[in-house]
């Protein structure tokens, strides 16, 4: 039952934008799962689940990540001199950068491991990054255009 429901949690936090735990447990409510506080509580603290903020400015759960490999400041200033224009399409979000460069920039986006970010792909001067929904698109072009300037 327990892997069951811990299935089940990760299932909703990556399919929705949860904060707290009341939230979580009323979701999994919904779902069938008679569950308390203290189940909650425990469950987030086995499965290392911590609070991030997404693109949004929200708070959220979400898996932990791995630390040891950081989105640095140097990343992060390779990303800002790569990147040449930030677009939309719908749900997918299209980053033109310096010829060579595209690769570089995906990584630092593959290293944030944002929610919204389905998957990312670069060819030699150009990103794909498909979101979840064309607002997720919107919002996710609109930070990253934070992040070059």
């Amino acid at each position: 039952m327990k892997v069951k429901r811990q299935t089940k949690i990760l299932e909703i936090i990556e399919q929705m934008p949860i904060e707290t735990q009341e939230e979580l447990a009323e979701k999994l409510k919904e779902e069938g799962y008679e569950i308390t506080q203290a189940t909650i509580s425990r469950d987030i603290k086995d499965m290392k689940l911590v609070k991030m903020m997404d693109v949004n400015g929200k708070y959220r759960y979400t898996k932990y990540r791995d630390e040891s490999v950081p989105v640095n400041e140097r990343m992060m200033n390779v990303f800002r001199e790569a990147v040449a224009s930030i677009d939309y399409a719908g749900n997918m979000v299209v980053l033109k950068t310096l010829t060579g460069m595209a690769h570089a920039a995906a990584v630092t986006i593959d290293l944030t491991e944002w929610s919204e970010i389905v998957g990312c792909l670069a060819g030699d001067d150009t990103i794909f990054i498909l979101c979840k929904s064309e607002q997720a698109a919107v919002d996710l072009m609109k930070n990253l255009k934070r992040y070059v300037k």
